[in-house]
């Protein structure tokens, strides 16, 4: 009989995945003015960045990413409710996000954009 590995099937590459490609998973497209301004298309998406949703139940929506957490961006004003009636942040996926403006140029975007 044939062993199958429990990571056969797709959802189980992202667990799998080496961290460099993990972390490739994690950019979003810049605006136009940005694209412009620094001549890339993608950027990671880090906390403190302005971003604006593209798809989804919270097209338009444009606020400053909270934090990042497993590969998924937990965004200001974006949260549902649970059953008890407290609420929590929505986890936004980071391709469903356009980056509006960054919050900081440290060493390593800088080096990313030159």
């Amino acid at each position: 009989m044939r062993r199958i590995s429990r990571f056969t099937k797709n959802r189980g590459l992202s667990r799998k995945m080496p961290p460099h490609l993990q972390r490739k998973k994690l950019h979003a497209k810049l605006s136009e003015d940005l694209r412009v301004k620094y001549g890339v298309r993608t950027l990671g998406v880090r906390k403190d960045d302005t971003v604006r949703v593209i798809s989804g139940a919270h097209k338009g929506t444009e606020a400053r990413v909270t934090e990042v957490v497993n590969g998924k961006l937990h965004i200001d004003g974006i949260a549902m409710d649970k059953a008890d009636g407290s609420s929590v942040f929505k986890p936004i996926d980071p391709s469903n996000v356009i980056i509006v403006r960054l919050a900081k140029l440290d060493r390593f975007r800088k080096r990313i954009i030159e």
